[in-house]
């Protein structure tokens, strides 16, 4: 993933808590799926990568088994910010 494409998915996710944080809530697709990596996983890769595992390999994804909703991770972060979460229901 090129540098620029890792500014966008960490800016992603600080503007949803900023979102949070201004009381307000995002309006996505629920079945929406969003990969995380804990950052003891990312170094474990790089240190496997270093010792040679995957020779010949150009590219490597480093993430965590389960994907995420973005009202899973909305909530994850009201939770973690002490604000109560709230939901849209918009009809299709």
């Amino acid at each position: 993933m090129s540098r620029g494409k890792w500014l966008v998915l960490v800016s992603g996710l600080l503007s949803l808590f900023v979102t949070v944080r201004a009381g307000s809530f995002p309006l996505s697709q629920p079945d929406n799926l969003r990969s995380m990596v804990y950052v003891e996983n990312v170094v474990a890769g790089i240190l496997k990568v270093i010792e040679g595992a995957g020779k010949g390999v150009s590219a490597f994804i480093l993430k965590d088994r389960e994907d995420y909703s973005t009202p899973e991770i909305y909530t994850a972060i009201c939770e973690a910010l002490g604000v109560k979460p709230r939901f849209l229901s918009i009809p299709s």
